[in-house]
C-alpha cells in the first residue's frame, strides 16, 4: 500500500481516521455482534456503533447489514425486528418477555417480523434519524435528518420526513445507471483515491462522460479476474477452499500472503487499464502475471483458481485491443 495525505495510507481498520479525536470512528473493526456487517470505511460520528442498533435480539436471528462508504450521523438509531409486538391478537402486551407472566413466545408467524434491514454503498443518514426494520437502502441515497424510514429506498433517492418519503432524485436515470454499474465503493484503495476528483466534481456532464468512457476501457480489463481471486482468497481464509501444501517448509499462512501480494498488483493493474486501455506494456505486465500464478498453481495447486489462470492466459485475445 502506497503513502497517500499526510505519509499515511487508508486503513478500513483504524478505528479513529481523525488523529486526536474520538467521536467519529470507522465502524466495521469495533462489530462485536456477528448479526451485525459493515462494510469498510463505513464511519458513525460517535465512540459507540452497536448503541445505535436497539432491540435486536439473537433469538431473532435478524441481520443489519450496511454496505461500504457510508455517513452515519450522531443520533440515528436502526430499530430491529425485537421491537415490534404481536399484533393479530386482541392485546399487544409482551407478556412472554417480563417476569412472572405464564407466557410461552409467540411463534415466529405471529409476530409482524420484516427481515433484515439492508443499506447501501456510500449511503447519508442524517442526524437522528430512525430506520425501522427490514428496511432495504439503496446505493448512494440520502436520508434527511429527524427522518423515520419505514419503507424501501431507491438508489440515489432523497428522502426526508416521518413517515420519510421520496423528495427527488439526485441525479437521472442515465447517470444512476452509470454509477450502479461503475460501483466505485468495489475498487481498490489506490484506484478510489485516483477517482476523488471525478467523484467529488460537480460537473456532471463531465462526471457522466467520464463514467462512460470508463466503463467503455473496464470491458477490457481484469474486473472478473480480481473478483474470483478476492474471493478465492476469503474462501481459502474460511476453510470453504482447499490447497495442496506438499512442502514442509511452507503453510497456509505463507500462500495466502502470496495470493494477497497477487491480487494487490493484478488489482493495480487493473487500475492502469481502467485509465490508459490495453496498452502492449501493460498487456506485457499481464502476461507476467499468468507465468507468475501458472508457477504457483503447479507446486501449490487450488483448483477455483484456475479460472483467473485461464483469464490472464488469454488476455486481451477475447477483448478489443485499445491505446493509450
Amino acid at each position: 500500500m502506497h503513502e497517500m495525505k499526510d505519509g499515511k495510507a487508508p486503513d478500513p481498520n483504524r478505528i479513529h481516521p481523525i488523529a486526536g479525536y474520538d467521536q467519529e470512528i470507522y465502524v466495521k473493526p469495533t462489530i462485536t455482534n456477528p448479526n451485525i456487517i459493515v462494510g469498510d470505511f463505513t464511519y458513525i460520528a460517535d465512540s459507540d456503533f452497536e448503541s445505535h442498533v436497539t432491540h435486536h435480539y439473537a433469538w431473532i436471528g435478524d441481520k443489519l447489514v450496511i454496505g461500504r462508504f457510508c455517513q452515519i450521523a450522531a443520533g440515528v438509531e436502526f430499530v430491529m425486528n425485537g421491537a415490534n409486538h404481536q399484533m393479530n391478537a386482541v392485546s399487544t402486551f409482551p407478556f412472554y418477555t417480563l417476569e412472572g407472566w405464564e407466557m410461552e413466545p409467540p411463534a415466529a408467524s405471529d409476530l409482524p417480523l420484516k427481515g433484515d434491514t439492508v443499506i447501501g454503498n456510500d449511503v447519508w443518514i442524517g442526524q437522528n434519524a430512525v430506520i425501522l426494520p427490514g428496511v432495504h437502502i439503496g446505493d448512494g441515497a440520502i436520508i434527511g435528518a429527524d427522518s423515520v424510514v419505514g419503507s424501501d429506498v431507491e438508489p440515489y433517492a432523497v428522502v426526508a420526513g416521518n413517515p420519510a418519503k421520496v423528495l427527488r432524485k439526485r441525479f437521472d436515470d442515465a447517470l444512476i445507471d452509470l454509477l450502479l454499474r461503475f460501483k466505485w465503493w468495489d475498487r481498490s484503495i489506490e484506484e478510489i483515491n485516483s477517482l476523488i476528483p471525478l467523484l467529488t466534481c460537480s460537473d456532471l456532464e463531465q462526471v457522466r462522460e467520464a463514467l462512460e468512457e470508463k466503463l467503455s476501457i473496464q470491458k477490457t480489463g481484469l474486473d472478473r479476474e480480481c473478483r474470483d481471486l478476492e474471493r478465492i482468497l476469503a474462501d481459502l481464509a474460511a476453510g470453504k477452499e482447499t490447497v495442496e501444501i506438499a512442502d514442509p517448509y511452507y503453510s497456509l499462512e505463507n500462500v495466502l500472503a502470496y495470493l494477497r501480494e497477487l491480487l494487490q498488483a493484478l488489482q493495480a493493474l487493473n487500475a492502469q487499464i481502467a485509465e490508459h486501455g490495453n496498452t502492449d506494456e501493460l498487456t506485457k505486465q499481464v502476461q507476467e502475471l499468468y507465468s507468475d500464478l501458472w508457477v504457483f498453481q503447479l507446486s501449490f495447486p487450488i483448483r477455483s483458481l484456475q479460472s483467473v489462470i485461464d483469464g490472464l492466459k488469454h488476455y486481451p485475445d477475447h477483448h478489443d485491443r485499445s491505446s493509450a
